[in-house]
């Protein structure tokens, strides 16, 4: 989800550039840290920790943005 709402902003500018390229970063991180279930690894749950607070940091933006968005009248 993170990807293609990141290739959608990125595509039609209706979001900051750099919230794009935030969930393009965030994309394959939380992917790779997914692997920390199966592997149980130390090192991937530490970043599965981080990677899950990336996730809450970017719906919060998304939430912001979209809400602003709303509020902004129509020209």
């Amino acid at each position: 989800m993170i990807a293609a709402v990141s290739v959608a902003a990125f595509r039609n500018h209706l979001l900051p550039r750099w919230f794009a390229l935030y969930g393009f970063v965030t994309a394959p991180l939380l992917a790779i840290s997914g692997f920390a279930f199966p592997l149980n690894n130390d090192a991937l749950l530490a970043s599965l920790e981080l990677t899950l607070l990336l996730l809450l940091i970017w719906v919060g933006i998304l939430s912001t943005q979209i809400a602003r968005r709303d509020r902004t009248p129509e020209t």
